[in-house]
């Protein structure tokens, strides 16, 4: 039985990612090296200042994307212990943040590039692309060809915080995971499709409605 299931385990390797778009080696993957995946992704840990996603410039993806810029610090994963703004649409609207964050691109919208600014420790980021075949497909814009980054509020819809402040809810002795999907429906929170019954408390923590589940959770960076 391993035998007829070992093509579906994937290897990684530290690689080069395409030209000019993260600036060392980091792990990444297309779908033709994952059985056909209408998708590709790329992980990489951050431990100085930097500029990425691209170098230099702007990309535009043909796909839908997700940046993703998560904690590692298992004390507290709502603390991402580091600084860093990305740019957005042709306007190149400037968005900074110092929490745990997903910036959502719609396939088309013209970003980057994304600059940490300030690291106190290492976190994680990774990036989704879904769709395209799972090939990396990218039209890219030279930094001459850009307008001055500005301020703005047209895209602040796309920057998300990765934090849910539920402490409320999960202090609920009584709480089930019908009476929580009432409540969150009732505050207007959408079900991410993980169900309602794992919420994340005010320290970053994914807890269970009714087992409360506590620090050292698998499901945290969920």
């Amino acid at each position: 039985m391993a035998k007829k299931t070992a093509h579906l385990k994937k290897y990684f390797e530290l690689r080069e990612g395409p030209p000019g778009l993260y600036p060392k080696p980091l792990l990444y993957k297309e779908g033709s090296e994952m059985e056909g995946f209408n998708g590709n992704f790329f992980y990489t840990f951050v431990t100085e200042p930097c500029t990425m996603h691209p170098v230099e410039g702007a990309v535009i993806h043909p796909y839908d994307e997700v940046l993703v810029f998560g904690s590692l610090d298992t004390e507290d994963l709502a603390k991402l212990h580091g600084e860093v703004s990305v740019e957005l649409g042709v306007e190149r609207e400037v968005y900074t943040f110092k929490d745990p964050t997903v910036i959502c691109i719609p396939a088309g919208l013209q970003h980057g590039p994304v600059k940490v600014i300030k690291v106190e420790r290492p976190f994680v980021h990774f990036t989704l692309g879904t769709g395209g075949g799972g090939e990396y497909n990218a039209e890219c814009i030279p930094a001459s060809k850009l307008a001055a980054p500005v301020p703005g509020k047209k895209y602040a819809h796309l920057v998300k915080d990765l934090k849910v402040n539920l402490d409320t809810l999960l202090n609920d002795p009584e709480m089930s995971p019908e009476k929580m999907k009432r409540e969150m429906e009732a505050a207007g929170v959408k079900d991410s499709g993980m169900g309602y019954e794992y919420l994340t408390d005010g320290t970053g923590i994914m807890r269970h409605g009714n087992m409360r589940m506590g620090p050292g959770n698998a499901q945290q960076m969920v």
